[in-house]
């Protein structure tokens, strides 16, 4: 099935269990999830797509704390979309896509976990996060990466690739890509 949450419907998912099945869809357009109200104990919510599912992010479609488990697809489109203090992780099966003329900022001491692949033809920035890249982030033709603001990557296990015409900026952050005691 698909649901679609827009409109600026603000949905408060603290301590619940937002899950995308697979074959599944969630359309997020002008919409915010939060998963941490920050009223009372802390029991930050999940959103977790399952391979063949799929998360749309349309535009103004912003997620708060608690994590994000991806093993399916995250498409992301328009402008102004933004996962802040979320740990995601992106399974060797997940697969992120900014699309050209999207916008996707990771921020607010955040972590990603990345294992599958993210791809960028769009803009995304990674802010004050802190990133393990197993699986591969390219940025393609026409994309840009910014990664800045004391971020750090560990690229041990991982591979960074920027096309002929793609961007990568780094700033104030730095991607260590042979970790000491590594094989």
């Amino acid at each position: 099935g698909t649901l679609t949450i827009d409109n600026t419907t603000a949905v408060n998912n603290d301590g619940g269990a937002i899950t995308v099945a697979g074959t599944g869809t969630l359309n997020v357009n002008n919409a915010s999830i939060d998963q941490d109200d920050n009223a009372g104990a802390a029991n930050p919510g999940s959103l977790t797509i399952a391979a063949t599912g799929t998360a749309n992010l349309q535009g103004t479609a912003v997620i708060t704390d608690g994590t994000l488990g991806n093993s399916g697809t995250v498409n992301v489109s328009a402008a102004a979309n933004a996962l802040h203090r979320v740990t995601a992780s992106n399974a060797a099966t997940g697969v992120i896509h900014v699309l050209g003329g999207a916008s996707l900022l990771i921020d607010l001491q955040g972590t990603l976990n990345n294992a599958g692949d993210v791809n960028v033809t769009g803009t995304a920035e990674i802010d004050d996060n802190d990133v393990t890249n197993t699986g591969t982030i390219d940025v393609l033709a026409g994309g840009t990466l910014t990664i800045d603001q004391g971020t750090t990557v560990d690229n041990e296990d991982g591979e960074i690739t920027v096309a002929g015409t793609g961007t990568l900026a780094v700033d104030n952050a730095t991607i260590d890509q042979d970790q000491p005691g590594g094989a």
